[in-house]
């Protein structure tokens, strides 16, 4: 986790540094739909990612940058695949991206491609009590992800869809993201 913050802060630090003007820092969040078979068992959710642009070339209608990101993703199970009095009510999926790509701007309009590792699992309730939630990572993986997406960009307001795809041992976990955010720096 120590490692997880230091990369974030890594980002904070390159997104909003004054001495180079070619650097942008990304927040943004949003609702995480799950597509294919997973939207069967999990819930709409949410996530939100901090990405660095490095602008390395720019013209006067297009650029391209390079990309660095970390995020965080959850789903929770849904009540049509498991009932209130199943033991595994309560469960959750998350993922945690770590990635690199590469995005081309064409003026306000901008797609690309992300890809790198997710850090996938689960969190298994295991006292539930009205007052106090327990909860234990099970089932915890490193996963190839990858990225690509959409955005419009109007005066520092980001909007973006992404399509994420992880695949571990020949199966695949895929979503829609729809997020919005704002961008810091030059």
């Amino acid at each position: 986790m120590k490692k997880f913050h230091f990369v974030i802060m890594l980002f904070v630090f390159l997104g909003l540094s004054e001495s180079n003007a070619q650097v942008k820092l990304v927040l943004n969040g949003g609702v995480q739909q799950p597509s294919k078979d997973s939207f069967l068992f999990l819930n709409t959710g949410y996530g939100f990612s901090t990405i660095s642009e490095f602008t390395i070339t720019k013209s006067s209608t297009s650029s391209i940058a390079l990309t660095a990101s970390a995020g965080y993703n959850r789903w929770k199970f849904s009540k049509d695949f498991l009932s209130f009095t199943s033991p595994f009510s309560g469960f959750n999926v998350y993922t945690v991206p770590i990635m690199g790509g590469v995005k081309f701007f064409f003026k306000s309009f901008y797609f690309g491609n992300s890809l790198g590792a997710s850090v996938t699992g689960t969190n298994v309730p295991v006292s539930n009590t009205p007052t106090t939630t327990v909860t234990v990572n099970k089932n915890t993986s490193t996963d190839f992800i990858w990225t690509p997406y959409i955005g419009l960009r109007l005066n520092n307001i980001d909007f973006n869809v992404k399509y994420q795809n992880i695949r571990n041992n020949g199966n695949t976990f895929s979503w829609f993201g729809f997020n919005a955010g704002y961008a810091f720096g030059g």
